[in-house]
């Protein structure tokens, strides 16, 4: 869908997205093994970046 808008009808967009749905399983799952592979504490960075941006999450 890069290429292309997103339709408004929710029957083409369920079409396009079954037409791309097994190469996507597989890049999310690659996304999904390298996040748990993922080696420093993600809560204490998340943390740390809302205490430094404090007014963005106002």
């Amino acid at each position: 869908m890069p290429q292309q808008t997103v339709p408004k009808d929710k029957t083409e967009r369920e079409e396009l997205l079954g037409q791309i749905e097994e190469k996507a399983e597989a890049v999310w799952g690659k996304c999904e093994e390298e996040f748990f592979a993922y080696d420093e504490d993600i809560s204490q960075l998340l943390i740390e970046y809302v205490k430094k941006h404090k007014q963005e999450f106002n």
